[in-house]
């Protein structure tokens, strides 16, 4: 039973080691799709699934060398696999745009499959803590898409805002691993584990770079280099608990500001709090804000797919 097909790739998946570094293949999607273990193949011809499903986009591979066809196939499955693409349908040799061949096919995602949306924050409302660290006062409300793009967003002051916008929007996790517009990166060969990304305004005007260092229990640090002033350097450091989870994080920022993030679990091990201490040269009272979160539930994949209908 086919959905209607609401994805559509900004640029087809092409297998290339030409350049350092790859840009992201971009969607429409309001939610993430997880990297799957198992890709099916439909070739032309044969009778499609009789399951609920929508056509995310075409993918592509170059056909280079003499290799058998059916190599170039499993490479597609592997670019499926690596994007959450659950099948591959209409298989087909096409001309590319500077000659040679290339293997395409469109991909599905079984909408059996999406039920992981209750792992995304969909509202999260910030607090400004008193000076003991106490009390608070609701000041912003940010709603969020599951893929993390902002839905809305009310600050009761510009304080608040400028704030957040400063201290914390521009180093979430979310904007600096897992965004994928305007962003580049580059693997390590071997792990196959990302070790850097570029962040570009034009692919003349490159932003700033991000370097990742790993250790035993996962990311340790993440360095950032601004390509105007490379002198400007900052650091995040990433600090684990007894369950190997993300317990904190502390930013060195520039002109010797520090920004310590501490994380709070429920039982199912979501991440429900987020507490921020801003410490400043020559200031001897930090500024505290909370962050609280809310998510998403299963069932509410239905609502994003009917509004795409």
């Amino acid at each position: 039973m086919k959905r209607n097909t609401f994805l559509f790739l900004a640029s087809i998946f092409l297998l290339t080691s030409c350049v350092s570094f790859k840009p992201y293949a971009q969607s429409e999607l309001d939610f993430p799709l997880k990297p799957v273990t198992d890709v099916e193949v439909f070739y032309p011809g044969e009778l499609l699934p009789y399951k609920d499903y929508i056509e995310i986009g075409h993918l592509a591979t170059n056909m280079n060398g003499a290799t058998n066809n059916q190599a170039y196939v499993g490479k597609l499955q592997k670019i499926a696999r690596e994007n959450g693409v659950d099948a591959l349908m209409d298989l087909q040799e096409d001309q590319g745009y500077y000659g040679g061949r290339i293997l395409t096919a469109m991909g599905i995602k079984y909408i059996k499959n999406i039920d992981y949306l209750d792992e995304y924050v969909k509202k999260e409302s910030f607090y400004k803590m008193d000076s003991l660290g106490k009390g608070k006062e609701l000041v912003a409300v940010i709603e969020r898409s599951p893929i993390g793009r902002t839905l809305s967003s009310r600050f009761a002051r510009d304080e608040e805002k400028n704030f957040y916008e400063t201290y914390i929007q521009n180093y979430r996790d979310h904007h600096l691993r897992e965004e994928k517009e305007n962003w580049t990166y580059r693997k390590n060969v071997s792990t196959g584990m990302i070790i850097s990304r570029q962040y570009s305004r034009s692919p003349q005007w490159v932003v700033k770079t991000l370097k990742f260092k790993y250790g035993e229990l996962g990311l340790e640090q993440i360095k950032i280099f601004y390509n105007e002033d490379f002198r400007q350097q900052e650091e995040i450091s990433y600090l684990y608990d007894e369950k190997a989870r993300i317990s904190g994080r502390h930013l060195e920022l520039p002109f010797g500001k520090e920004l310590i993030e501490a994380y709070k679990y429920d039982a199912e091990g979501k991440l429900i709090r987020k507490l921020f201490i801003l410490r400043q040269p020559n200031i001897a009272q930090a500024i505290q804000y909370v962050s609280e979160y809310e998510y998403y539930k299963k069932e509410d994949i239905h609502d994003f797919l009917s509004q795409e209908e």
